[in-house]
């Protein structure tokens, strides 16, 4: 009668003990995988150079790849260009008022944005005879106006790298 006993109760704890083995696999994988998503999140700007502008009060993150265009800094405005792809280039005005209104254009999209913990508008127009793009961040706290034009053949790129350079810009008063 024991022999009865044993067999089914070893089975049970074979099966508890596969089962707590199979849990422990899964929640290794789970918390491995949220590590990994971590990790390539924080490594997004990795290699970017810093830029950081007492008189503007500004302090962003650029590409790598891309220069700063020190000519025109003392009119209030600092040009940033991609070295590989001189079609591609951001400028940011320190202006004494809102942007212009942009004549030809038609509004694409807008949005209401943060940057920094201030509040911004983000514009995105397309010009209603030629075949370019037109990218704008205006932020009113600080009379710093953001943009970038682009054709066609950069309209999947241009957008994405101007966006993350945004995400990187501090304030410093």
């Amino acid at each position: 009668m024991n022999k009865a006993i044993s067999t089914p109760i070893a089975i049970i704890i074979i099966l508890i003990v596969f089962t707590i083995s199979i849990g422990l696999i899964l929640l290794g994988y789970i918390y491995c995988s949220k590590q990994e998503v971590v990790l390539e999140e924080a490594d997004e700007f990795a290699g970017w150079n810093i830029y950081r502008n007492e008189e503007f009060g500004i302090e962003f993150k650029y590409p790598k790849d891309w220069a700063l265009s020190a000519s025109r800094e003392k009119e209030s405005l600092i040009i940033l260009e991609n070295q590989n792809n001189v079609s591609q280039k951001i400028e940011f005005l320190k202006s004494s008022g809102p942007p212009p209104e942009i004549m030809d254009m038609e509004i694409v999209g807008t949005e209401d944005i943060m940057v920094d913990d201030l509040y911004a508008k983000r514009e995105f127009f397309r010009h209603k005879i030629e075949y370019k793009y037109y990218l704008r961040v205006f932020i009113v706290e600080e009379n710093l106006f953001y943009y970038t034009d682009f054709d066609e053949d950069n309209l999947d790129e241009l957008p994405l790298i101007y966006d993350k350079i945004l995400s990187t810009i501090k304030f410093i008063n």
